[in-house]
């Protein structure tokens, strides 16, 4: 089949407008409907001109699935879709039309990595997307969460695009049938050592955030990412945490879910956060470096928080077996706990009386003889 151009009419109804993108299998066409008075739909096609009959077999596959698989899902960060059939040579999807641009696209255009507060509210919508495929049964494995395919549409809102690799989790299966997904932002297991499952798509969501907010490739990290704020200085401690804990290589050390996950994200940027991290500025002597946990509650440690953040309360509800969590007081650069500023001042007075005033004092007979010594010089 010859490649599609403005004016072309696929299955007697849609027309093809302008190409939205390309990719190596196919591309997606702009389209209005002629049967439902002009509405604007979003078409992907994928041809297999030119394939193995192996080849074709697997795009083919993979496309159907893709299909069946957003037939049945409903999330608002999840693209509709209302249309399948083939023509010739080539599969085509019908789904609703996305008015926005790529995570990839908008640091491109504005060459610069994305902020802190700029970024978090996406990280939100996409760890719920993620609770959301993640609760299914069996859950739904997205696999290939990466700059290019997240859309943010004008108001704000963030849409999921290209499950052409998502898969549903197998039980008992010890590696994916394909090894699939785009490296420095797949999990460790996506090469074949395990088996995909729910972690791993938080993982991708880790590196994803840190490439846009550092600006550097995680491809060349390998899966050693340096912490955060040694690459982006100004992103706050809380966030560093919880990407340290997305980014763990062990899926154990991971967090053990999107709702946890969700719930320090929801933390990250309010106004408690900010007062913590206002704290550890106010108190030089204080030793940032986090204490971390194989449990997790990386964000309460590292702050020094005594009150509990959401997300502890969800772990606790998923992980029965958790410890219970004692904060952490901060590091100092003496030996001993540290001390606030009353209690400091009262062990200081404390002190002072007993060196000076105390039984035994060796300072008590020159404290007397220069007080005789005033009382006869006086009257002079």
């Amino acid at each position: 089949m010859d490649e599609l151009k403005r004016g072309d009419v696929l299955a007697g109804r849609y027309r093809v407008e302008k190409v939205l993108g390309e990719g190596a299998m196919g591309a997606v066409h702009l389209c209005t409907d002629q049967q439902l008075f002009g509405a604007r739909w979003a078409v992907k096609s994928v041809g297999l001109a030119g394939l193995g009959a192996a080849e074709a077999e697997e795009a083919t596959a993979l496309f159907l699935r893709e299909a069946d698989m957003l037939t049945r899902l409903r999330h608002p960060a999840l693209p509709r879709v209302v249309d399948v059939f083939r023509e010739g040579d080539r599969h085509f999807m019908v789904m609703e039309l996305i008015i926005g641009e790529t995570l990839d696209d908008r640091m491109t255009r504005q060459r610069a990595p994305f902020g802190e507060n700029e970024l978090l509210p996406i990280l939100r919508q996409l760890a719920s997307a993620l609770q959301y495929l993640h609760s299914l049964s069996p859950p739904v494995i997205f696999r290939d969460l990466k700059p290019s395919n997240v859309m943010v549409t004008v108001d704000g809102k963030v849409q999921l695009i290209d499950f052409g690799i998502a898969r549903r989790h197998k039980p008992g299966r010890k590696a994916d049938t394909i090894i699939l997904g785009t490296p420095g932002f797949c999990a460790p297991e996506q090469y074949g050592i395990a088996q995909t499952e729910p972690r791993s798509d938080l993982y991708a969501l880790g590196a994803m955030a840190w490439h846009l907010l550092s600006g550097q490739d995680p491809a060349l990290v390998g899966f050693t990412f340096p912490p955060l704020r040694q690459v982006a200085p100004g992103c706050t401690a809380v966030t560093e945490a919880i990407l340290a804990r997305c980014l763990a290589f062990n899926v154990e050390d991971r967090y053990p879910s999107a709702a946890i996950l969700l719930a320090d994200l929801e933390f990250a940027g309010s106004r408690d956060a900010i007062k913590r991290e206002l704290e550890l500025l106010r108190k030089p002597y204080v030793a940032r470096a986090p204490v971390l946990s194989p449990r997790g509650y990386e964000t309460r440690r590292l702050v020094g928080d005594a009150q509990p953040l959401a997300a502890a309360a969800v772990a606790q509800a998923d992980t029965p077996s958790a410890p219970p969590f004692e904060p952490v007081r901060p590091i100092t650069h003496r030996a001993g706990p540290a001390l606030d500023e009353a209690r400091f001042l009262r062990s200081w007075l404390a002190r002072t009386f007993e060196v000076w005033w105390g039984p035994g004092s060796i300072h008590m007979p020159r404290i007397i003889a220069l007080m005789l010594l005033m009382t006869v010089l006086l009257p002079f």
